[in-house]
């Protein structure tokens, strides 16, 4: 399946000079064609449940499936919209949202990452690079009320 290419429209930039200057303004989808790079630098290290500390076999439980995921584009990542998919910040569970807040202000929705039936990696997608905020063992970021996750 196709995705139907959205018009970026030129933006300009007014000069010291007074005259407009042509800017680049890049179509926010352009990432689909890429293939996953990650992104550690935001992790929220001092959240008690959801920092990467937790995980007690960080190489099986998420390198690998890092590693599996990077054979893949981020289209094909996100088409599996039933278990890789973004979570509007109103959607996630109470201590979610006020993290959100605290941490990351400047988001008003996730992407929740799948590597097993409950883990999850919570982060956001920039020009291809997942930078990843928590990890969710228990599925508690955006509970679901599905079996199994």
């Amino acid at each position: 399946m196709s995705k139907k290419a959205k018009n970026v429209s030129q933006g300009y930039v007014v000069g010291t000079n007074g005259f407009k200057i042509p800017k680049l303004v890049e179509n926010p989808d352009a990432y689909f064609s890429k293939k996953p790079v990650w992104n550690f630098s935001r992790c929220d290290i001092d959240h008690v449940s959801w920092s990467l500390s937790c995980c007690q076999n960080l190489f099986n439980d998420i390198i690998l499936k890092l590693i599996d995921f990077e054979r893949r584009t981020w289209s094909d990542i996100e088409s599996d919209k039933k278990h890789n998919h973004w979570i509007d910040a109103s959607d996630l569970s109470p201590d979610a949202q006020r993290r959100l807040s605290e941490r990351y202000p400047e988001y008003d929705r996730v992407f929740s990452l799948r590597l097993t039936g409950k883990l999850r990696l919570i982060g956001t997608i920039q020009n291809g690079t997942f930078f990843i905020f928590w990890y969710d063992p228990e599925h508690q970021v955006c509970i679901s009320h599905k079996k199994h996750t």
